[in-house]
């Protein structure tokens, strides 16, 4: 509920929200019920849809609370735009329009961008660099991305949270908006207790998605992270249904030397799994491996090949999800670009994956 409420901060979530919420779930239960939604039972789910609610909102007042002033979106400017590295990502120097200073920002944080299209919200997560003055410093990646939203492409990233709201890639417009959420390294830690990460420590979820959709063509997941120790961990579970996850080109580089690769094979030239290290927590007989294009491998009528090169990673476990993982060298508190390509040639609700980065 503590990272519930704190997502519920991040999108403006307010309390007069909850009884339209409210009125429209107890509706769809009664209907779901059908002749067994007597009275009595509705006026049990009420009861317990008013504890639910009253208890967001008392967690969510102390979070909006830790704001001050700045309970609601504030508006910021760009006010300098650069490209850097290769291909389209962009540092972006925004400033409050009020003229106020930026909030102090601590390793972990990030930046929730929020685009409006079409009348549809968008988000996408972003990490905050070099806060100085009146400016708070993002890094963003093309933005188009946040018009497919895939589960796949969500990062989810602990501690506190930046806010930030419609973005248009011209200078001196209205498009920012920050405001803080926090949440427990401790609460994630829990979900990754198994015989595969029994003596990982320090490890957050990036990114992930439940029930994941097919994805028949490789798509790029991009983010920024910043290191919080002098080697680090980048992992990914898989578990699948039907179907499998295919990933290639993994790379992690460092922002201020972009032409050195940390990983090593991460595009599986190398024909297997050097490099990486896997755990199947189930002992499945169909567990990960590294397959050539020419091997036609083929599954349930889906022929995989990798996205470049020759060779490509395909895994998932049933039942339990299966580890790959592999550790670097990183400096403390330095940015590193992070990507991948990832394939899914199945859906379905035992279909989850996760990308983790940390110690």
């Amino acid at each position: 509920m503590s990272r519930l409420s704190s997502k519920h901060r991040a999108v403006g979530v307010q309390p007069e929200l909850y009884p339209i919420l409210g009125k429209h779930l107890l509706q769809a239960i009664k209907e779901h019920l059908g002749s067994k939604a007597t009275p009595e039972v509705m006026s049990a789910w009420e009861a317990v849809y008013n504890v639910i609610s009253s208890t967001f909102i008392k967690r969510e007042k102390e979070l909006y609370d830790q704001l001050g002033n700045d309970k609601g979106f504030v508006p910021f400017n760009v006010a300098k735009k650069e490209n850097i590295a290769s291909g389209p990502t962009c540092l972006f120097t925004l400033q409050r329009q009020d003229g106020g200073h930026p909030w102090a920002l601590n390793a972990g944080q990030y930046i929730t961008v929020r685009i409006e299209k079409g009348g549809v919200l968008h988000h996408g997560h972003y990490t905050p660099i070099d806060p100085s003055n009146r400016n708070t410093k993002v890094i963003l990646k093309n933005l188009l991305w946040l018009t497919h939203m895939l589960c796949v492409v969500q990062p989810v990233r602990r501690a506190l949270v930046q806010q930030v709201h419609p973005v248009q890639a011209l200078p001196v417009r209205p498009v920012l908006v920050p405001q803080q959420v926090s949440e427990k390294c401790s609460d994630l830690l829990a979900i990754t207790s198994n015989v595969c990460t029994a003596n990982w420590s320090g490890i957050n979820m990036i990114a992930n998605c439940v029930n994941c959709p097919t994805v028949l063509s490789y798509y790029n997941y991009f983010t920024i992270y910043t290191a919080i120790g002098t080697t680090t961990r980048i992992a990914f579970s898989l578990r699948r249904s039907n179907g499998y996850f295919a990933l290639d080109g993994i790379s992690v580089r460092s922002l201020t030397a972009p032409n050195v690769e940390l990983t090593l094979n991460g595009g599986f030239e190398l024909g297997d799994l050097t490099g990486w290290s896997y755990c199947n927590q189930n002992n499945s007989s169909m567990s990960g491996e590294v397959k050539a294009n020419s091997s036609n491998f083929t599954y349930l009528s889906v022929t995989f090949r990798s996205q470049s090169g020759s060779y490509y990673y395909v895994g998932g476990g049933t039942t339990y999800a299966d580890y790959l993982s592999q550790t670097f060298s990183t400096v403390i508190g330095t940015l590193y670009n992070v990507s991948l390509w990832v394939l899914i040639s199945g859906t379905g609700s035992s279909n989850d994956a996760a990308l983790f980065l940390g110690l």
